[in-house]
């Protein structure tokens, strides 16, 4: 159902007022009436035809009356007929043409557009001048349309229409619109700690309360009428003014936007940020009068957000530190700082796992025993610290050789141990014999090096991961004794008898073994 606007309403019940005073002026005659000014004027030439038909008739003259009376009709496009007519009816003298109302002897003398004056003789009537007239307006609304007073009145309504519509819309502009709302309801939205605002349909601010115009560090009254995008808004870490904002998208979408965050530069605050929800006001038909918008202050909040934060970070920060200092102490407690190599106890505790895994599905598992040769001499003939840089550099060769599956150790002093995942004993000894050329290459400061190799694995029944390492450590006592620089290879019992040493991979039996590419991983043998 089609609705007035207020603003409407007020104004048509103004041009009605009008509109009666109009016509209330025109029936007490305050506004000259044309009509009785125009049938006066006929009277009057009624009555000066009827003083000329008198002296017309006094002389005998009716053929000068009748002459007089064509004239006048002829020249007067108003006057339809004009009659001199004797009081027992006898026309004298007709001009014109009459209707059918007045072609008897009897005229109609209620017409209104008939104007008759009587000619007196010795005191008595003694006949009558008619004048028939056209009506002063056409029959039917146009004859009604031509009525002075109902152009008038027509004016009035139509000009005062446009003229109070414009007023009122213009003065409402200007109107304190906190004088219609209720003073309870006014004091309840004043108590309220978030700020709120009622815009009009051109974003003008009609409303503000308490808490709002405190924030902006301004008066209720002095916002009033100022449109909200004017003010100092801007994005959040951004000292551009939003491309829209949430109260416009709210009344041209006709629908609520929450959650929208803006800041406000003001004098006596500073900088605050608010969190603003807009809500369209609708009359109808998705049509949009205005909008409620909230404006919630999180400035503190923020500002504590920041600062947890910035704490966050620190402790991120702190984290980060005792992550890495938890990795160094993890490598200090894990590592050998001398060579890198895993220390004798993680050492074993990967082995205890690796053992265990090899015992349960069956896997193959190799244990070699290392010792750099005549590492004492080195130590005495060319001190502690090109002794230091020899295991160095014999670690550093073993690690670039071996497997990412493999385990490097530093055993004690001098001695590595290297543990071999699903390499079986033939393997291993091949694996070694190029570790010991591998070392064999190299020097140091000009130190010839060079290692035994001891090698056993799961093959010779060691029962414990401690007894596989004691077997690949008796088999490096006998590489030792036996001229170092050799693989040796535990033999098939677990205790062999001393006039029976383990099995040798003699020097110069493996010679022929140099050719073998050092660089590649020796679990290639195995393929």
């Amino acid at each position: 159902m089609f609705r007035l606007t207020p603003v409407v309403r007020i104004t048509l019940a103004l041009v009605l007022l009008t509109a009666t005073l109009v016509l209330s002026a025109d029936m007490l005659n305050l506004i000259p009436n044309p009509s009785l000014a125009m049938l006066e004027a006929r009277k009057m030439v009624c009555e000066s035809m009827a003083i000329f038909g008198t002296l017309s008739v006094e002389r005998e003259d009716i053929e000068a009356l009748q002459t007089t009376m064509q004239v006048f009709v002829h020249r007067n496009e108003d006057v339809l007929s004009a009659t001199l007519r004797l009081s027992d009816g006898t026309v004298l003298a007709r001009a014109g043409k009459l209707s059918s109302s007045h072609s008897g002897s009897k005229i109609d003398r209620s017409a209104v557009n008939l104007v008759s004056v009587p000619i007196f003789k010795d005191d008595q009537q003694w006949a009558t001048v008619e004048m028939h007239y056209k009506p002063l307006y056409p029959k039917g609304i146009a004859g009604i349309w031509e009525r002075p007073i109902v152009k008038l009145t027509a004016f009035f309504i139509s000009a005062s229409f446009f003229l109070y519509l414009f007023f009122m819309r213009k003065i409402l502009q200007y109107l304190d619109p906190s004088s219609a709302i209720p003073a309870r309801v006014k004091a309840a939205l004043d108590t309220l700690a978030e700020g709120v605002v009622v815009l009009d349909h051109k974003e003008r601010i009609v409303l503000a309360n308490a808490a709002f115009a405190k924030k902006v560090g301004r008066s209720a009254e002095s916002l009033m009428g100022v449109k909200a995008s004017t003010l100092n808004w801007t994005l959040p870490n951004d000292s551009k003014p939003p491309e829209d904002y949430p109260w416009l998208k709210a009344m041209r979408e006709g629908r609520p936007f929450t959650g929208f965050p803006l800041t406000l530069q003001t004098k006596n605050n500073g900088l605050l940020m608010f969190m603003v929800n807009s809500a369209p006001i609708s009359e109808g038909k998705n049509k949009s009068r205005g909008v409620l918008a909230t404006f919630d202050d999180v400035t503190e909040v923020e500002q504590k957000n920041e600062q947890l934060q910035k704490m966050l970070k620190v402790l991120k920060n702190s984290q980060n530190k005792i992550q890495s200092q938890n990795e160094k102490l993890k490598i200090l407690a894990t590592r050998d700082p001398l060579t890198r190599c895993l220390n004798r106890r993680s050492f074993f505790k990967i082995f205890e796992t690796e053992f265990k895994r090899a015992k349960r599905y069956g896997h193959d598992l190799s244990c070699v025993m290392v010792d750099i040769d005549h590492f004492k001499s080195i130590n005495d003939r060319h001190g502690h610290l090109a002794g230091d840089q020899v295991l160095q550099k014999v670690a550093k060769t073993l690690r670039s050789i071996l497997r990412e599956s493999d385990i490097l150790c530093r055993y004690g002093g001098e001695e590595f141990c290297i543990l071999l995942p699903h390499i079986g004993v033939e393997n291993a000894v091949k694996a070694s014999e190029r570790f010991r050329v591998s070392v064999a290459s190299i020097t140091c400061s000009g130190i010839r090096i060079t290692a035994s190799f001891g090698v056993s694995s799961l093959k010779f029944e060691a029962d414990t991961p401690q007894k596989l390492v004691d077997q690949a450590d008796k088999a490096l006592y006998v590489a030792k004794e036996s001229g170092r620089n050799r693989v040796i290879q535990w033999g098939q019992t677990k205790d062999p008898p001393e006039d029976k040493a383990p099995n040798v991979i003699p020097y110069p039996a493996v010679a022929e073994m140099k050719t073998i590419n050092s660089n590649h991983p020796h679990h290639e043998a195995s393929v």
